[in-house]
């Protein structure tokens, strides 16, 4: 698996887009406690999944892409 950046970017978005990825990335990946690199991945692909249906939202990006993988805080 590659960077944040790359994976993002190997997806055709903007670079606006990349931006905001990365960011929910970032606030996903800090939520958690200590975690394998199995859940930064399932984070990413989380991420890329939801932007490809077209969402934006720093907020919704991040939420939904803690859904479910446990002590979060994204309520």
């Amino acid at each position: 698996m590659g960077t944040m950046p790359e994976l993002f970017g190997s997806n055709t978005f903007d670079p606006e887009t990349i931006k905001i990825l990365s960011d929910a990335y970032d606030r996903a990946n800090n939520a958690l406690h200590d975690h394998p690199t199995v859940v930064d991945e399932a984070i990413a692909g989380r991420i890329i999944s939801l932007a490809k249906q077209g969402v934006r939202d720093l907020d919704a990006l991040v939420q939904g892409a803690l859904k479910g993988l446990g002590d979060n805080k994204a309520g």
